[in-house]
């Protein structure tokens, strides 16, 4: 049995927070939940499929969620392990992540809504166990110094993951990224963190430094608040979007058709199965529209 290298678990898209660049867009304002004897049918079917180690729950901002619903939320997911992705913007979230010894995700940007308000919260927290921070390399980050940076997570002590950017159809604000400017980011943060002497880690520097990394895999599954499968495609202008399944099994033959035509058509490519990796992406010409024909043609 395959191994979900992720599900994601949206109960609701339901946001406090207008950041611009979230992913989301105006999906924020929808405040769809997901029935919870939903999501125990769901998780039966994922079951039968694939073998599922890690959960994560993000939205919308899960802290938002009634008290009662997410104890039942948890509770459907106690034996796998759990990470709640948060904006951070109620400080007392921290506590039911404690109290059931899952991973806290804060997301730190200063291209946030309320950037200032998250570092106030964070200094009150340090120390804690089971909290990490994740931040999408944007322009802050890519304009800064990147010792200044290192420092900054430092004062924290808090483990971190950085996430290369992605333009999204539903976007109020798209940064244009290339991805030379986003490895060239990586290869000096990593250098200057290595030679460094800091107490936090880069929880994703193994994957960072990967050279034989497939961008047309297929391992990752939500499970939206209208109770339906999804996972996230790109159009032909490399602008990211979901694309819903009524059953895993679709999803599962979306992959593995995406799989088949990948070995048709890219298996002569001197990058086949590396067409993720900076090898190829570390220069915008060199980027393959196979990468995209692929998948819409099967949609």
């Amino acid at each position: 049995m395959e191994t979900l290298r992720n599900l994601s678990i949206q109960p609701s898209f339901k946001c406090n927070w207008g950041c611009k660049f979230c992913y989301l867009g105006n999906l924020k304002t929808d405040t769809t939940l997901l029935n919870l004897n939903v999501l125990k049918d769901k998780l039966s079917e994922i079951k039968q499929y694939y073998k599922i180690t890690h959960v994560q729950v993000l939205g919308g901002e899960p802290s938002l969620l009634d008290c009662y619903y997410l104890e039942e939320l948890q509770n459907l997911i106690k034996d796998y392990q759990v990470t709640y992705v948060t904006n951070f913007s109620n400080i007392k979230f921290v506590n039911f992540c404690l109290q059931h010894n899952v991973q806290m995700t804060i997301s730190v940007n200063k291209e946030r809504q309320h950037f200032a308000e998250t570092i106030k919260n964070l200094n009150l927290i340090k120390g804690l166990k089971n909290i990490q921070l994740s931040s999408v390399v944007l322009p802050s980050l890519l304009n800064d110094n990147i010792k200044s940076i290192l420092q900054f997570y430092n004062s924290f002590g808090f483990d971190v993951y950085f996430l290369k950017y992605n333009a999204s159809r539903t976007n109020k604000l798209n940064y244009n990224i290339t991805n030379e400017k986003y490895y060239k980011f990586i290869d000096e943060l990593i250098k200057q963190y290595q030679i460094g002497h800091y107490n936090f880690k880069i929880k994703n520097i193994d994957f960072l430094l990967q050279d034989n990394i497939n961008a047309v895999s297929c391992d990752s599954l939500f499970l939206n608040p209208n109770g339906k499968f999804s996972t996230i495609t790109y159009d032909n202008n490399n602008k990211e979007y979901f694309v819903e399944f009524d059953t895993v099994e679709q999803f599962s033959k979306f992959c593995k058709s995406i799989n088949a035509k990948q070995k048709d058509t890219c298996k002569q490519c001197f990058y086949y199965k590396q067409c993720g990796s900076k090898n190829i992406y570390s220069s915008d010409k060199n980027k393959c529209m196979n990468l995209f024909k692929i998948r819409n043609e099967l949609l």
